[in-house]
C-alpha cells in the first residue's frame, strides 16, 4: 500500500524481542512520502547489555535508507533507547534526518507534533533507579514471552506478547 505518512515506533533492533520479520513484511509492503521512526529504532540500552545484532536488522536498516533515497522523507526521532544520538541531535545521516522531535501538517489540515514518550515519563528523568529495575523487569518478561510464544505456536495459537 501506499501512504501519506507512516510512522513506526519501538522497533528495538539489536534487541532479542525486536521483531524483525514482522518489520520486514511491513517495510516492504508498504510505501509513504514521509516515513517517521519515532524513537528506540536501534536499542543501546539491550546491546549494551547483550549484542543481538543480526542480518535482519542490517537488512532493515538498509531497507530505510534504500526509501530516503529513493524520495521517502525519512524523519528519525531520538527515543530513550537510541539515546546515544543526544550529543548529536540534530543531524543528517544520509538523507535521514535524526531530531528530538518533529511537526508536519496531514492531508487534513492538521497540526502534527511527533515526539518519543520517554520526554513524559518522570521515572526516566527522575528516578533513574526505577526504570532500571523496570528494565530489568521488562528483560524478564520478554524471556517469558519467548517461552509462552514457541508453546503457543506448538498449539498452533497465534501470537500474544506478555509485555
Amino acid at each position: 500500500m501506499i501512504w501519506k505518512t507512516i510512522i513506526m515506533s519501538d522497533l528495538h533492533l539489536g534487541a532479542r524481542q525486536s521483531q524483525t520479520d514482522k518489520i520486514l513484511q511491513f517495510l516492504s509492503e508498504n510505501e509513504s512520502e514521509l516515513l517517521i521512526l519515532n524513537g528506540d529504532i536501534i536499542d543501546g540500552w539491550a546491546m549494551k547489555k547483550n549484542f543481538n545484532w543480526n542480518k535482519k536488522c542490517t537488512k532493515i536498516v538498509k531497507k530505510i535508507m534504500k526509501k530516503s533515497k529513493k524520495g521517502t522523507e525519512v524523519i528519525w526521532i531520538r527515543g530513550n533507547h537510541d539515546d546515544f544520538l543526544n550529543d548529536f541531535l540534530p543531524m543528517n545521516f544520509n538523507k535521514i534526518k535524526i531530531r528530538e522531535n518533529y511537526s508536519f501538517v496531514g492531508l487534513n489540515g492538521k497540526f502534527h507534533y511527533v515526539f518519543h514518550g520517554d520526554i513524559l515519563d518522570f521515572v526516566v528523568l527522575k528516578a533513574r533507579w526505577l526504570a532500571v529495575i523496570g528494565g530489568h523487569s521488562y528483560d524478564f518478561i520478554i524471556r517469558l514471552n519467548t517461552v509462552y510464544n514457541k508453546i503457543r505456536k506448538f498449539f498452533k495459537l497465534p501470537y500474544l506478547t506478555l509485555s
